[in-house]
Parts: structure tokens; C-alpha cells; sequence
């Protein structure tokens, strides 16, 4: 299912803002919060949409082998100093 995040921390690093859900500028504001949360809810076609290029997205760059490979590549970098 899409997402809707506040633009803080790592949560909007996950949401590309407007394909895979909304990033909030200020997720403390409710109505800002609410008007993205209902564009989801009045245009179910969008948030079917944004849902699948969200588990795509997920599925492509957030898998577990994908990421234990990327991060084994950075550890080699900084301790044997090999490019990657």
C-alpha cells in the first residue's frame, strides 16, 4: 500500500513523494497530514497505483540480499580499502 510520511528522519527516504505515497513537509500539522491521506482515499486508482510501485520499489531496492551485499561492498571499501 502507498505511504504517507513525514519528511523527518529516514521515513521519506523510503516514500519517492508522489509515486509511492506522500512525504509531509511537517508531519506535526494534522490537516497537511489529512489532505494527503485523503488524495489516497478519494482516488482509490492512485493509491492502488502508488501501492504497486511501492512493493516494486520495496522489492528492488529493500531486499534483505540486496542490502546485506551493499553493505558487505562498504565494509570491504573502509576496511581493506578496495574500491567498490
Amino acid at each position: 500500500s502507498p505511504a504517507t510520511d513525514g519528511d523527518s528522519r529516514g521515513a521519506a527516504e523510503a516514500v519517492e513523494d508522489g509515486k509511492t505515497g506522500f512525504v509531509v513537509g511537517d508531519p506535526a500539522d494534522p490537516k497537511k497530514v489529512a489532505e494527503a491521506l485523503g488524495r489516497l482515499l478519494d482516488d482509490p486508482d492512485l493509491a492502488l497505483a502508488q501501492g504497486q510501485a511501492a512493493r516494486s520499489r520495496a522489492e528492488q531496492e529493500f531486499d534483505y540480499d540486496l542490502l546485506a551485499h551493499r553493505l558487505d561492498e562498504a565494509l570491504a571499501v573502509l576496511v581493506e580499502g578496495r574500491s567498490p
